[in-house]
């Protein structure tokens, strides 16, 4: 699971080329050296200040004493002018904060001296708090080596495995490597994007909106969970212990639950909780329910099954999903709806004394599982009782459901129960 993001400083986050130019360029004007051109510091850069100003001066910097009054006047100069011209580059800070709503902690690593770090990223990012922020430190050698990066991501109680790196050099890619954590590049840094490529790097961004997107898709593919593997988990678990454990069962329909129950009834004592004021219609409503009850009478159980009813108040519905009466099908109405429904299942599975709760609404084709199991996962933190896992369309869950519905002569309806379904359904047969 990837919890952090870690950023190099110049050239990746913040355009700081002009301003290193000209400090560096003010130190060797002082001590009689030639001044260099900036686009020449794109290749100074990267290794910390030391290699640059060694850079700048070319031979000349095996003169100890000279070497040293040019990187006092560097430092001096730097340390008023570091945010003359530096500013980040576009998308940046949107990207931050984007990547701070998804939950996930961010840092800095640069190879620049630390006391510079702060100040350049209170002006440049205002807004954003960033879990660590490092320059170069005694104490840790400079990027290429791992050090530093593992030092960080220690005191931010984050492993290798769960950071990704971003940054827009070899360094970078090195780092990254020597780290054993994953990464991506960016172009529109100093280096460009073909230092990158042969240095390795897996993916190079040319914009903030596409690294911002590889990341979500990286941490998607990594976190992604394979839900019916931890419901195998959960089964030979109880089973081993020989336990039977209390589930209550979300259901929204009788056909959908028809394989959820004959598959979980072998290993839990199962409560149907009809909870779903979404059926505005109060005949639909009636009758689903009632297809239920007649389902689990004829169904033959291992353990038995039994059915309570929510509260049935579509105005509940109405006043949670207001103002999203026209997105369609599948989008945020859906999502919040899903969550109405679920934090009503915690809640009893919680004041009845359940040992899970989950819901048959993951059999569906046209349900988001992912979404499904992450607000399911999330109330069962805040309740404080356990989600079952599940995504009963593996397996043919859901071509058993079928079999089961003609087996049963179940009601198969053609929306999902609410009127915005229903709306959209009767459209796309005109």
């Amino acid at each position: 699971m990837v919890k952090m993001v870690v950023f190099d400083l110049d050239g990746t986050l913040m355009n700081s080329l002009t301003d290193l130019a000209i400090s560096v360029n003010y130190g060797l004007k002082l001590n009689g050296l030639e001044e260099k051109p900036v686009e020449n510091y794109k290749t100074y850069v990267g290794n910390g200040r030391e290699m640059l100003i060694r850079r700048a001066m070319g031979d000349a910097w095996t003169d100890h004493e000279l070497f040293e009054k040019v990187k006092a006047d560097y430092d001096r100069h730097y340390a008023v002018h570091c945010n003359d011209h530096t500013a980040a580059y576009d998308g940046c800070a949107e990207m931050l904060e984007r990547l701070a709503k998804k939950g996930l902690k961010t840092g800095v690593l640069s190879n620049k001296p630390d006391e510079f770090v702060d100040k350049m990223l209170k002006k440049a990012f205002p807004n954003h708090k960033f879990t660590q922020a490092w320059g170069q430190k005694p104490q840790y050698k400079t990027k290429p080596e791992p050090d530093a990066l593992l030092a960080l991501l220690n005191m931010s109680d984050v492993t290798p495995e769960e950071c990704f790196y971003v940054g827009d050099s070899d360094v970078d890619v090195f780092t990254a490597n020597n780290a054993g954590v994953k990464m991506a590049g960016v172009s529109w840094g100093f280096r460009g994007k073909n230092e990158l490529m042969n240095a390795g790097a897996p993916f190079v961004a040319d914009t903030a909106e596409e690294l911002f997107d590889y990341i979500c898709k990286f941490i998607y593919s990594m976190n992604k969970i394979n839900y019916q593997k931890e419901l195998d988990r959960v089964i030979e678990k109880i089973t081993g212990e020989g336990k039977v454990p209390k589930l209550l069962l979300h259901v929204c329909c009788a056909p959908c639950s028809s394989y959820c129950l004959e598959y979980l009834s072998k290993y839990f004592d199962i409560t149907v909780y009809f909870y779903n004021p979404n059926i505005s219609i109060a005949d639909e409503y009636n009758y689903r329910l009632s297809e239920e009850k007649r389902l689990v009478s004829l169904m033959p159980f291992e353990h038995p099954v039994k059915v309570v009813e929510g509260e049935y108040l579509p105005k509940d519905y109405f006043e949670y999903v207001k103002g999203l009466e026209n997105e369609p099908e599948g989008g945020k109405r859906c999502e919040k709806c899903f969550r109405l429904r679920l934090e009503s299942s915690a809640r009893y599975a919680k004041e009845h004394g359940f040992d899970y709760f989950t819901t048959t609404l993951t059999i569906s084709p046209l349900k988001n599982a992912q979404l499904l199991n992450s607000i399911g996962a999330e109330l069962g933190e805040k309740y404080g009782i356990p989600w079952l896992y599940s995504d009963f369309k593996k397996r043919e869950g859901y071509k058993r459901s079928i079999i089961l519905s003609k087996e049963y002569d179940l009601y198969r309806q053609n929306y999902c129960g609410c009127v915005f379904s229903q709306r959209e359904s009767m459209q796309s047969k005109n």
